[in-house]
């Protein structure tokens, strides 16, 4: 299922499938959720699959002002709060990486797993 949600004038847009313990998938820098398909295939009848495009990437809003990986950090905190998600798996490509690393480094999470990064 397709969501939105605004975090700071901009729209994100993420998706949920599965039911059971989260996991949030985070692309890399000039991709989009959508390379997850495969991955969100594997894991939907496991667990809850979050996947998000980042501010600025698939159909996600451009922000207007320039973003490093502390406002792309602080997107996901809130959007996952926005879900009531406690605790998720986070699953980071290249720069997803990235910000699973910040959000873990201040936020409890199950494990992170790093592809690429």
């Amino acid at each position: 299922m397709d969501c939105r949600y605004r975090y700071n004038n901009v729209e994100l847009l993420y998706s949920i499938e599965g039911e059971g313990d989260v996991i949030v998938l985070l692309h890399g820098w000039g991709c989009d959720k959508s390379i997850w398909r495969r991955t969100i295939e594997a894991l939907r009848n496991h667990f809850c699959v979050v996947a998000v495009d980042f501010a600025g990437f698939g159909a996600s809003q451009e922000p207007t002002t320039i973003w490093g990986v502390e406002e792309y950090t602080r997107s996901i905190e809130a959007l996952v709060a926005h879900e009531g998600i406690t605790m998720p798996t986070l699953v980071g490509h290249s720069f997803g990486g990235r910000v699973s690393l910040l959000y873990a480094s201040r936020n409890e999470v199950k494990s992170v797993v790093l592809a690429d990064a």
